[in-house]
């Protein structure tokens, strides 16, 4: 055998041990070529949708809140010409708008040991002419009526506390009078329909509340022959000893 010939065996034995050796490597890596494109691919792909999505879905975010700017534009420029309206009647008619405020006062004593129901009140800017409604937590507790030139509060379990309410989503109107640990809204319209757990609520019309202060809920209605009668359990209790209230002061 020439050298040439040994050559190539030795040559082609090299080749066949490579092969059998590390054949099945180079197979693997020439396999996940075809894959590693593929899923090249589809991760290309899945980031075109996404950009068109995110893009289609913004375009369509703009566009609706471009709309409700529009209605929001709307809305201010007609609430700006009531407004202004409004405010040239005013001027016209040369009319004030009251200003109620909230002021605390002190409990002193009661009227008399047997009535938790009426109570002295020290009330310094007390205006013997006027009607205040009392307050306590939010809800309506009682009125201040004057007694001998001096605030006496009413609370709403005596049953000369009376002021006006509306009952329920329809503001059935009433009167609410105390009564013991509750009280009664009298004169409802018998054609307005008011149910037990209906809320009531200060109308404002009585000139001693302002309007949607918290009373009481309806715990019971009866019928009479030309209006309704409405039972409330008040949300304040004018059985818990009384120290401070607030009082809707209606004078600037």
């Amino acid at each position: 055998m020439n050298k040439r010939g040994f050559v190539f065996l030795i040559s082609l034995f090299l080749l066949v041990f490579i092969f059998f050796k590390y054949g099945f490597a180079i197979k693997e890596k020439l396999f996940l070529i075809p894959y590693s494109i593929r899923e090249f691919y589809i991760d290309i792909k899945n980031n075109i949708e996404s950009s068109i999505d995110e893009h289609f879905n913004q375009a369509r975010t703009i566009k609706i809140l471009t709309l409700r700017l529009k209605e929001s534009n709307k809305v201010a420029l007609l609430a700006n010409s009531y407004k202004k309206q409004l405010e040239a009647i005013a001027n016209e008619q040369k009319l004030t708008t009251p200003s109620p405020r909230l002021e605390l006062i002190q409990a002193k004593s009661y009227m008399k040991f047997s009535d938790y129901n009426k109570i002295w009140i020290d009330f310094k800017n007390f205006d013997k002419n006027e009607i205040y409604g009392l307050i306590k937590n939010n809800f309506t507790a009682g009125i201040i009526i004057s007694k001998n030139s001096k605030p006496l509060a009413l609370l709403q379990g005596d049953q000369k506390c009376t002021f006006s309410v509306v009952i329920g989503d329809m503001e059935a109107p009433g009167i609410a009078f105390g009564n013991n640990n509750k009280m009664i809204v009298k004169f409802i319209p018998p054609w307005i329909v008011i149910r037990e757990g209906d809320e009531v609520t200060t109308s404002g019309l009585d000139n001693i509340f302002i309007v949607g202060v918290k009373v009481g809920k309806v715990t019971k209605v009866i019928e009479k022959l030309s209006f309704k009668e409405a039972h409330i359990k008040p949300y304040y209790s004018s059985t818990k000893i009384p120290s401070y209230f607030h009082i809707i002061n209606k004078k600037k």
